[in-house]
């Protein structure tokens, strides 16, 4: 199987103290990693997911999926619930159109059905990515505060993985 140009063998096993040592690095750099850094980390994650769900690379892809899904889970939450949110229309069909993605994929990933999975997060990923396009764009007019800032930014990451993540399974 291959997976970030990476081939996954039965022996391949993450451990926990790889991927820490990686992040600890990471940090010292102030945020500022190297991209192998980084994807020496993510190729570790998945290998340590390959071998939870058996070496299924879908339900290694729906695992890592959903994944950065908690994280647009947050960031929906954090505009539902903020006074901008009530005042603006365009922020609060941004938070309407996140959930309605996560909410396509809960029965799937609550059944383990990976391939349904993978076939929705698919269908409804022009949505998120429109839904992600329009926030960063009205963003600096809803509100500069910094945590406005951070959700954007990290939304605009969390769907980019998504998006990667969504295309290896093409």
């Amino acid at each position: 199987m291959r997976f970030l140009g990476w081939t996954a063998s039965p022996q391949a096993t993450a451990t926990n103290a790889e991927t820490d040592s990686l992040k600890h690095t990471i940090a010292l750099l102030g945020g500022h990693a190297h991209t192998s850094l980084i994807r020496r980390i993510q190729k570790l994650e998945f290998k340590k997911i390959m071998d939870e769900t058996g070496g299924s690379l879908d339900s290694a892809l729906m695992r890592a999926i959903d994944a950065q899904v908690a994280h647009v889970w947050m960031v929906r939450t954090f505009l539902k619930h903020s006074d901008e949110a009530a005042e603006d229309e365009e922020l609060a069909s941004v938070h309407r159109d996140l959930y309605d993605f996560m909410l396509a994929l809960g029965p799937s990933l609550d059944a383990g059905d990976a391939k349904a999975y993978l076939k929705l997060a698919a269908k409804k990923l022009s949505k998120l990515t429109r839904a992600t396009e329009l926030y960063t764009e009205i963003q600096p007019e809803v509100s500069g505060h910094m945590n406005f800032c951070m959700a954007a930014r990290s939304l605009e990451l969390a769907v980019a993985e998504i998006r990667r993540l969504v295309s290896e399974n093409v």
